[in-house]
């Protein structure tokens, strides 16, 4: 499910036409559970049909009723999500209508799979696919 709203620094994706919004790294702003960490803090995303990407938290979910803070889980289950942050002019209506950007194939950015792996990845340290 995606959230609203303008994130200082970042800008819309204007490649995949996501209407996702995206930091000066080109990390994809992000909502996440405190489990995995904080705002600021980057990952990168592997999904099941070989997808990858980078995000940046861009707003916490601070802690979830699980305990453990992660709100979104992933794997086994094949529950997955990555809440994006996107720009309320971008959005495209399919993902209006649908409440989701995991049903389509975005220029390239295929999110019709479940995540394979989420790692913590760190500014200046080369990230390793």
């Amino acid at each position: 499910m995606p959230s609203s709203g303008a994130i200082y620094g970042s800008k819309v994706d204007t490649i995949t036409g996501t209407g996702i919004r995206r930091d000066e790294y080109g990390d994809y702003c992000c909502a996440m559970g405190v489990w995995y960490g904080y705002c600021g803090d980057r990952f990168l995303i592997k999904l099941e049909n070989g997808t990858q990407f980078t995000t940046k938290i861009c707003d916490s979910k601070g802690y979830a009723d699980d305990g453990e803070g992660k709100y979104h889980n992933f794997g086994g289950s094949g529950k997955c999500i990555v809440e994006f942050i996107y720009d309320d002019h971008h959005l495209p209506f399919c993902v209006a209508f649908s409440g989701s950007c995991g049903y389509y194939n975005w220029n390239g950015l295929d999110l019709s799979s479940n995540i394979k792996s989420i790692k913590k990845i760190n500014y200046g340290e080369p990230v390793e696919y």
